[in-house]
């Protein structure tokens, strides 16, 4: 049951969506190739932080960017394709 187009029309390009999972991709490719010591703190500065959200309000945008892993970036990249231009 994985979508692979939505029976919506839409009649415009996904230029938007494209650049979103573009920088998503590189994103993730940037965080793959930190080791151990580097990830730590890239992660500690651009994710949410709950205790600290209201001091960092900007990680509500960045902390989209960043992904746990290749199925979750795939998954989340599929989803954005299939329903990003519907939304």
């Amino acid at each position: 049951m994985i979508p692979l187009r939505s029976t919506e029309r839409v009649h415009s390009k996904a230029v938007v969506i494209g650049s979103l999972i573009a920088v998503n991709v590189l994103i993730f490719l940037y965080q793959a190739t930190m080791d151990y010591r580097e990830l730590v703190p890239f992660v500690e500065r651009w994710a949410i932080v709950p205790d600290e959200i209201s001091g960092h309000l900007y990680t509500l945008v960045t902390s989209m960017f960043l992904h746990g892993g290749w199925m979750h970036l795939l998954g989340n990249m599929l989803f954005l394709w299939v329903y990003g231009r519907n939304v």
